[in-house]
């Protein structure tokens, strides 16, 4: 596949079944009503770097702050995430956010701050009405368009003062896989933007 989408390719396969068991049925006497999910494991096929960018930074936002609370007077919440990073091809994001922790009981009682680091590749998921096996899609055809993130790894934690047990498996675990691990951000506007320049996305 090209880096950046051309007009004479055919961007995208067609799929019949997504990731964590979500089946559609895809066939030739299916009623117009009917919807179809494409899964585009590059969502740099259809995007450049700078517009996948702007969007991802605009949808994580939504899923944050997150604070979570141990026993103890202790807690934590990890805020503010920004997209510092996109990689194509294959996207990748890298992502810094800030982080808090604090405890409220006991003799010893304090605040620190820092930051913490993620990395994630995304795939992209296109709703669209059933049309003729090949057909390239129209934007009336798309219902919706979803960036996912699928495999998300904390990479550093950036935090003086903290115990043993605040590392980056408890925040992978705790905070941020709960926030985003295979949640969905829309591009739709991306996608509607790539088939009105011309873009073919074949059913």
């Amino acid at each position: 596949m090209p880096d950046q989408p051309r007009s004479d390719v055919r961007a995208v396969r067609r799929t019949t079944s997504l990731r964590g068991g979500t089946t559609v049925k895809v066939g030739a006497g299916d009623p117009p009503e009917r919807a179809a999910v494409m899964l585009i494991k590059d969502p740099c096929e259809i995007a450049g770097e700078d517009a996948l960018k702007t969007l991802l930074n605009s949808g994580l936002s939504a899923h944050f702050p997150v604070t979570k609370n141990r026993s103890g007077g202790r807690h934590v919440r990890v805020s503010r995430p920004e997209v510092t990073d996109t990689r194509c091809p294959s996207l990748t994001i890298t992502v810094r956010a800030h982080i808090r922790y604090w405890k409220t009981r006991g003799v010893d009682q304090y605040s620190t701050s820092g930051e913490i680091r993620f990395v994630s590749p995304l795939e992209a998921r296109i709703k669209h009405r059933i049309v003729s096996s090949g057909s390239p899609l129209q934007v009336s055809d798309v219902v919706k368009a979803e960036a996912c993130l699928t495999n998300i790894d904390v990479v550093a934690v950036n935090l003086a003062r903290i115990p043993n047990w605040l590392d980056d498996g408890w925040i992978k675990e705790q905070v941020v896989d709960p926030a985003l691990n295979s949640k969905c951000i829309d591009v739709t506007d991306v996608v509607n933007l790539f088939i009105l320049g011309g873009g073919v996305i074949a059913a």
